[in-house]
């Protein structure tokens, strides 16, 4: 049901080639996945930091009551979370990758 122009043409919308410019970058790419993954570490050690300046400030007797120890450890589980989904997802375009059987070399030209 595509609209085809006098000159032969397909009409495209500008939604439509957003559409097909995302199905083009997470169908071929692990870039997505790997963003994920890095995205994942850098809260996990975000997190870290965060809890050990929380410390630091109990112990001064600066530290705000309450809030703190519920935020950082919902930004730390989030942040494993992340991680681990990366992870999964790495393993699974690996095995899409494999799956396709594709060769991994073409040979140009036989010697006998």
């Amino acid at each position: 049901m595509r609209d085809i122009r006098e000159n032969g043409t397909s009409k495209m919308s500008l939604t439509r080639l957003f559409k097909l410019a995302i199905d083009a970058l997470f169908s071929f790419s692990s870039l997505p996945i790997r963003i994920c993954v890095v995205l994942g570490l850098i809260g996990i050690i975000a997190s870290l930091i965060g809890g050990s300046v929380v410390v630091i400030k109990k112990m001064n007797g600066e530290a705000i009551l309450g809030w703190t120890s519920v935020m950082l450890s919902i930004y730390f589980l989030g942040s494993v979370q992340l991680f681990f989904l990366g992870v999964i997802g790495e393993y699974i375009h690996r095995i899409f990758v494999e799956s396709q059987n594709r060769p991994l070399y073409i040979v140009n030209k036989f010697y006998e």
